[in-house]
């Protein structure tokens, strides 16, 4: 990891699931001294289809922008990737994630081919996938060699609660994108129970995927008033 400092709607009934890891507000110094895992930060086991296997809306279907107020990010970092080239500003507070060698997978046919897990780590690297971690949200880039997740699932891997499907426009390189995803609705209104989450792929192959972290200390209402935030993560990516 380098860090430059500077610059439609469908219900779906799951079983109820608990997430791993609620965070308060000491979350930054604990998640450094456990040095947790992607899979933690993004909750637990799967039960439910993740926002890209969520059909599309039909194509009449509108999106309208969130109204957000403009927001200053010139004093935050930038998180370089020097592996798969690309950049992406964050807040001060934020932390970055790479993948653990444990968070890896080796695909079938490499296997077959003889690879070890070793072998893919050394090749793909813990930078096939990094989450930018806040107080309220979650911001996970997977690499174009990750396509499919070949070698993580890169993200959140379901939910645990009633959804309902939802897609907001965003833009990130200059180009307009449509991402992908729901709100979760579970009993009440911590990040815990009430949630959303969405994705989207640039044409290189790139996954963006982003939304709320759990957090039993803070309301989705919270998460709102904090989303102008990481909508600006997300829309400062920039590939070399």
């Amino acid at each position: 990891m380098t860090i430059v400092t500077g610059a439609s709607p469908r219900i779906r009934r799951v079983r109820a699931l608990c997430y791993c890891m609620p965070m308060t507000h000491s979350f930054r110094t604990r998640l450094l001294l456990a040095g947790l895992s992607l899979f933690a930060l993004a909750g637990c086991k799967a039960i439910a289809p993740a926002p890209e296997d969520v059909a599309p809306p039909p194509a009449s279907s509108s999106s309208e922008a969130p109204v957000v107020p403009a927001l200053d990010t010139s004093g935050w970092q930038t998180y370089a990737n020097d592996v798969y080239r690309y950049q992406i500003k964050i807040p001060k507070d934020a932390v970055i994630v790479e993948a653990k060698k444990d968070m890896l997978t080796v695909p079938e046919d490499e296997r077959a081919a003889g690879k070890t897990i070793d072998d893919v780590f050394a090749e793909v690297t813990g930078k096939v996938c990094i989450a930018v971690r806040t107080e309220l949200a979650i911001v996970y880039i997977s690499a174009p060699v990750n396509v499919q997740a070949r070698y993580s699932p890169c993200g959140r891997t379901g939910v645990g609660y009633p959804i309902e499907e939802k897609n907001e426009p965003i833009t990130v390189e200059g180009e307009k994108h449509i991402a992908y995803g729901y709100e979760a609705k579970g009993p009440g209104e911590l990040l815990t129970m009430h949630s959303e989450w969405f994705s989207l792929s640039l044409p290189d192959g790139t996954k963006i995927s982003y939304g709320s972290a759990p957090n039993d200390q803070a309301t989705y209402a919270d998460y709102l008033a904090k989303k102008a935030e990481l909508r600006a993560i997300v829309e400062s990516y920039r590939g070399e």
